[in-house]
Order: C-alpha cells, then sequence, then structure tokens
C-alpha cells in the first residue's frame, strides 16, 4: 500500500486543563466511572510511598544536561494508574494509556493520553523548550466529551524533579511535577497550594508504567485516525475534515538571500482526542520537519493551531475559522510587530493551496514567504 503523505504545516499556534480539573472533582467525592474497579483507598500517610519518596535513587535515570531532551524519559507507550485524594483519603479512580512521541523532528513532545480518572477523558500535550525563556511550556488540551480550551505551564528541571506552574508570575496556586524517571516507570503528581507555594497538598498522582520503547511521529510513519461516531455531534469542530489523510505536493520558500527554493512536501493529518482535534506534521525536502495540534476552542469561538518546527525555539499560536473553503490562520500575540498569518484554500477539495505570509511592521503589510499546492494521496 502506498502512503505518500503530506503539507505545509502553519508554524502557529485555557483554562482547558485547569478546567478539566476542576471539573472531575479534585478534593470532592465521586463515583468512578467506564472500567475502572472498586475503588481502593489509602491513607493520606501514604502520599509519600505513592510519590515514591521512599524508594531507592540508585535506578533513577540521570535528567539530561542538553535541555531541549529532559523529557526523553517519558518517550514511549505507557500504562497510567490515577489516584486522588478523595475526602482526605487517597483512591484508585481509574487506568489509562499515554502515547509519548517525538515530533518536528525532536524539537517538541507529543502527548496523547486516552483513559479514566474519575471521568472518561481524552487529552493531548504539546511541549518545546522555550530558548528565549529558559523554561519548558506546556500546552494542554483535556476534554471530558466536548470541546475544550487551550491551558499551558511552565517549568524547569532540577536534578531528577521537573515542575511546572501557569504561566503570569502571579500566585501560585497548582503545580504539576514530573519525578522519580527510571527504565519502565516515572511519575506525575498535581498538588494546589492555598498560601501561594509557601505548602502543598497533592491531589492527583499518575504512575506510569512502561509498555512500548519509545518511537518518533512524521509524516512518513504516523498512523492516520479517522473520526469516531461520538464526535460528529459538535458542527464546529468538523470543520477540517476534509483535511485527515496523506497529502503531498511542490512547495517553496524564501531563502535568507530573497531568493526562491523550490522543493517539496509530505503532511500527515490525523484526528486526535475522539475527533475534537488534529495532528499535522510536515516533512519539507529542504530538512524543515513541522508539527501542528489544532482544535476548535470554545472560549474564542475560533479554531486554534498550535506550532513549532526544528527551526524554531518556541511555539507560534494561531486562530481562524473557515469560510467559503477558505481558512487564514492569524497571528494570536498581541503588539507584535512581526506577525505571522498562513491560508489554506480549497479546503473541502483534493486539492489546496497554502500560503504563508509574514509582516515586519505590525500587520500593515505582508510577505510571502511560502507556498505549496497540494494533493491527496489515495492508497493504491
Amino acid at each position: 500500500m502506498k502512503r505518500a503523505r503530506c503539507v505545509a504545516v502553519y508554524r502557529i499556534q485555557q483554562a482547558a486543563m485547569l478546567a478539566m480539573l476542576a471539573a472531575v472533582g479534585c478534593g470532592e467525592d465521586s463515583e468512578t466511572t467506564g472500567s475502572t474497579a472498586a475503588a481502593t483507598r489509602t491513607t493520606p500517610g501514604d502520599t509519600a510511598a505513592l510519590l515514591g519518596q521512599d524508594q531507592p535513587d540508585e535506578d533513577l535515570l540521570p535528567i539530561s544536561s542538553d535541555v531541549e531532551r529532559q523529557f526523553d524519559f517519558w518517550l514511549g507507550e505507557w500504562d497510567v494508574q490515577n489516584r486522588y485524594l478523595v475526602n482526605g483519603a487517597w483512591q484508585e479512580t481509574g487506568q489509562a494509556q499515554a502515547l509519548i512521541q517525538s515530533v518536528a523532528g525532536g524539537k517538541a513532545i507529543l502527548e496523547q493520553w486516552d483513559g479514566t480518572a474519575q471521568h472518561r477523558l481524552h487529552g493531548f500535550s504539546i511541549r518545546t523548550y522555550d530558548d528565549e525563556l529558559k523554561k519548558w511550556v506546556i500546552v494542554l488540551n483535556w476534554h471530558g466529551g466536548s470541546p475544550s480550551g487551550f491551558s499551558q505551564m511552565h517549568g524547569v528541571f532540577s536534578e531528577d524533579r521537573g515542575e511546572f506552574f501557569p504561566p503570569g508570575g502571579g500566585p501560585k496556586g497548582t503545580r504539576f511535577t514530573f519525578s522519580k524517571p527510571r527504565p519502565s516507570s516515572c511519575q506525575w503528581d498535581q498538588a494546589n497550594s492555598q498560601n501561594g507555594g509557601q505548602t502543598w497538598e497533592t491531589n492527583w498522582i499518575m504512575s506510569f508504567t512502561r509498555r512500548e520503547e519509545p518511537t518518533t511521529a512524521d509524516a512518513s510513519s504516523l498512523p492516520i485516525k479517522q473520526l469516531p461516531e461520538s464526535a460528529k455531534s459538535f458542527p464546529k469542530s468538523r470543520l477540517f475534515d476534509g483535511q485527515i489523510g496523506c497529502w503531498s505536493g511542490t512547495a517553496e520558500r524564501i531563502t535568507d538571500s530573497g531568493e526562491w527554493e523550490q522543493g517539496t512536501v509530505e503532511v500527515a493529518v490525523s484526528s486526535m482526542i475522539e475527533g475534537l482535534g488534529l495532528i499535522r506534521l510536515a516533512d519539507y525536502s529542504w530538512d524543515e520537519h513541522a508539527f501542528a495540534a489544532l482544535a476548535f476552542d470554545p472560549n474564542r469561538n475560533k479554531w486554534v493551531s498550535v506550532g513549532v518546527d526544528n527551526l524554531q525555539d518556541r511555539f507560534q499560536w494561531c486562530s481562524g475559522m473557515p469560510s467559503d473553503d477558505v481558512v487564514t490562520f492569524s497571528d494570536m500575540r498581541m503588539n507584535a510587530e512581526t506577525i505571522l498569518q498562513e491560508t489554506w484554500s480549497g479546503l473541502s477539495g483534493d486539492a489546496v493551496r497554502v500560503e504563508r505570509e509574514v509582516s515586519i511592521d505590525g500587520g500593515r503589510t505582508f510577505s510571502s514567504v511560502l507556498r505549496a499546492n497540494l494533493e491527496r494521496q489515495i492508497d493504491d
């Protein structure tokens, strides 16, 4: 079977994750759902044991001194055991599967999460090390069955522990921690603070057990997931369904010398998080590898794209809504002098034209920097 792959990904890019955390009732008693077994309770005194603080450190994996490789211990396919602190006692609240892959030529890490944690949940995150901020930036979108918005966490690693907080510099109320990385296990936990970060109470623990070794997601190997029936009841989340599949074509870009360079591009577009989001992976012949995660954000009433590639050091955020078979994704940064926008034409057909433009005067004028003509590839 031939699977030629495909297309120019926009270098583009909240409450969703935090709203989800509130929705699943952290600190409140609730019934487990799905295939969750009967609740198993332990006392809060077992928190240290659940966090692995009583385990010897000899087999811990060292966190890489190369900051862009610090999450490599997490790559692979994992079984996840969820535990919540409910009414003062730890309760096993469900199991999940997590697929963690390197994308964008190793520049970013994609998480796809599917399982039960008090309620049925589907989610993804994408993370990259932002060289300007000198921090990891994590973008999340999790939902319990309907479209949700995006949220962020920022943080750094110290020794075998990474701590991540909501951006903005305000009071620290929520903390995510990655710790105890081992060849076949690692730990994530969430803690809340009521006093600006002076003390913390852990209330959610994920224990990861490795199932499979790491794989890399690129446009030539990404399995294409079609839409589940459950996703088809949200019309605004269906506006890019026609893009799912494999595309390839010609591309050209402006080089540093101001000349157009000719090349080719292959792109894979797959459904994710139960049909409420899309993955776009693009490989260009000039050694550019791009990733974008797209989802309809009900908080903005627009589609949002969060993108990164191996040639840049931070996420690009853009948003837009299709109209008359065309969509323009516009830069979401406010008051920026350099602004990106990307237009896709022919969204409902088997041929799509892409044009990426950049403004260096705050959006008054735009110049084209990339063009691509794409055709859908059909399995032989």
